[in-house]
Formats: C-alpha cells, sequence, structure tokens
C-alpha cells in the first residue's frame, strides 16, 4: 500500500508536466523517458517513473516483438485458453495505428501486479490474473516470440475493477 501511496503523489505531481494519467488512460501524449524499464521489473518501473509507452511501442514496430514489453488495451478474454485478444496502439505521423492480436497468456503468478485504472492503488498481488481481467482493462507485459502470440514473464494489469 506505501508503494501505492507513494505511486499516487508521484503521479499527481508530474501528471500537468507529462500527462502520465492520459498515457495510462489511453490518451496520445508524449513522455520523455524510453527506452528500457529503468528497473528489474515493469511494475517498479512504473512506479519509479513514466515509461515512455508510445516511445516503446514504435520500438516494437522497428525492433520487432519478441522479449520486448507493451501496452495494449484488452478487447477479449478468454479463460478457457489463457488467452487475450489484444489492441496495439503504434504511433505514427498522424496519430495511430492499430493492431488486433489473440496471445497466449503465460504470467507467472509471482510475476503479477493489478492496479487500479482510477488512481493506480495495487488491488492484488501475486494472483492469476485471468482472475481479474476483463474487457477495456490495459495490459503491460512482455512478447515471448516474434508476433506476440504469446506473452508473459511479468504482467501488471490496470483495471476499472474496483473490488
Amino acid at each position: 500500500m506505501l508503494a501505492g501511496a507513494i505511486l499516487i503523489i508521484y503521479l499527481f505531481a508530474k501528471e500537468d508536466a507529462e500527462n502520465l494519467s492520459e498515457t495510462i488512460t489511453g490518451n496520445t501524449v508524449e513522455i520523455p523517458i524510453e527506452g528500457e524499464p529503468t528497473r528489474e521489473t515493469l511494475l517498479l518501473s512504473l512506479l519509479a517513473g513514466p515509461i515512455s509507452f508510445d516511445g516503446q511501442m514504435a520500438k516494437l514496430r522497428t525492433e520487432g516483438f519478441e522479449n520486448n514489453y507493451f501496452i495494449a488495451h484488452i478487447t477479449k478474454v478468454d479463460n478457457k485458453i489463457k488467452a487475450f485478444t489484444l489492441k496495439m496502439e503504434f504511433p505514427v505521423a498522424n496519430g495511430f495505428e492499430t493492431e488486433e492480436k489473440v496471445a497466449t497468456a503465460n504470467c507467472p503468478v509471482d510475476s503479477t501486479a493489478v492496479l487500479s485504472r482510477e488512481n493506480l492503488e495495487f488491488l492484488a498481488e501475486k494472483e492469476d490474473i485471468f482472475k481479474w481481467a476483463k474487457k477495456d482493462d490495459l495490459l503491460i507485459s512482455y512478447c515471448l516470440d516474434s508476433s506476440c502470440n504469446s506473452i508473459g514473464r511479468e504482467c501488471v494489469l490496470i483495471t476499472t475493477d474496483t473490488r
């Protein structure tokens, strides 16, 4: 909870300068920090400072999907086969290009976190992501293959669920 409170304070302080809340909610913004996560996990990087999702999604187009992280909107959850249909948005000159992917999820319970989309409060850690995931949530994870049909290693779900 302390990390969640620190994150909220940090985000509100940085919101005007960097529009991070707009990035989390899916609106078009530009964040100055690009490249690899600044900490050993995506979650810690998100807590430590803004991640350039636009920069990272552009990087996927040039370097490929395998072993790179992404942010995507979940458009469908298939609990039976443990897969998500994901809408990925890639920055282009006049906005965004959208691509939809069906990806099998291998989100280890020990490397899974669920945050509230409203205030990024921790809702759950070390739980099966399929217990929480639903349409319109955001997912931050890694592509495990060159076509991003398999995702995992670490999964951060940003949900509208308020359980």
